[in-house]
């Protein structure tokens, strides 16, 4: 009887991992190193979740401070389980993270803007943009979305004109440009607004197309300014929309998920310029 005992504890499997973490500023894609003997299956869990049964996964932190890993190793009926923990800093600037339908994107929000920068996290804070769908898309020009009307709207309902009843002074500034990926808000057109004010909730990013010197050195004529050298060289290789600076307010840019804005972009979209299959903003939430 004491031979079976010991034979039966010397087969239970035995649960190890290493964690693989070259970012400690979130957001931070921690690969975990499944080291663990004699297992037949796992679970990786974080706070009350299981997040993941694959051998060695990755998993993206979004928010800073410490975090506890467990991973429970299992054969048969028998398991071990340990835990490790990993202290992520917040980011240096103001990040959010947009998850679409059609994947996700990161934003920094500029601090030259504060006014547009407090407000967006406002929103953001409050779930307002959660279902809000991105109701116009203009292929190389680019993709806009905050109409609260949105949320839940019919296959074809004509969207845009939705707003949360309050607008912003504009913060249109020297240093911020609408480059492929710009974060800028939405606003009624100069004739109704010569104080070139900000919707309250809706904005865009820049898809773009293009650039040649020409059409920069025309927006500096007429605004008598000069672009930085890496701002011209920036629209020079990737493109954007030029023809909107110093017009609208520009209070951030994508810094991760471009491929996000070209798959939205390129889709399908009716005479409204409305997606005919809808995207979704499924989250948006401010990194800290």
């Amino acid at each position: 009887m004491l031979l079976v005992a010991f034979l039966s504890n010397c087969s239970r499997p035995i649960a190890d991992f290493q964690i693989d973490v070259t970012n400690l500023v979130i957001p931070s894609k921690i690969g975990l190193i499944n080291q663990s003997s004699k297992a037949e299956t796992f679970e990786w869990i974080i706070g009350d979740s299981i997040i993941s049964r694959d051998r060695s996964p990755h998993y993206q932190f979004n928010n800073s401070g410490r975090h506890t890993i467990i991973l429970r190793a299992k054969k048969g009926k028998k398991a071990t389980e340990t835990k490790k923990e990993v202290f992520l800093n917040p980011p240096d600037a103001c990040l959010a993270l947009l998850s679409t339908s059609e994947g996700d994107i990161l934003l920094k929000l500029y601090d030259n803007t504060l006014a547009h920068q407090n407000n967006f996290a406002k929103l953001v804070e409050d779930g307002f943009y959660k279902d809000i769908l991105f109701h116009r898309v203009i292929n190389g020009f680019m993709i806009q979305a905050g109409d609260p009307t949105s949320k839940g709207a019919t296959s074809g309902q004509r969207l845009g004109s939705g707003d949360i009843g309050y607008t912003l002074a504009k913060e249109i500034n020297k240093q911020n440009f609408h480059v492929k990926g710009a974060l800028a808000a939405a606003r009624l057109g100069d004739q109704s607004n010569p104080d070139k004010r900000s919707s309250g909730c809706q904005f865009y990013i820049v898809h773009g197309e293009g650039v040649t010197p020409a059409q920069l050195d025309n927006v500096e004529a007429g605004f008598d300014f000069k672009y930085p050298t890496t701002i011209r060289e920036k629209y020079l290789k990737i493109g954007g929309a030029p023809q909107l600076d110093m017009n609208y307010t520009v209070f951030g840019e994508v810094i991760e998920g471009l491929e996000t804005i070209d798959r939205i972009a390129t889709m399908k979209t009716d005479g409204n310029n409305r997606p005919s299959n809808d995207v979704k903003i499924k989250n948006l939430i401010i990194l800290k």
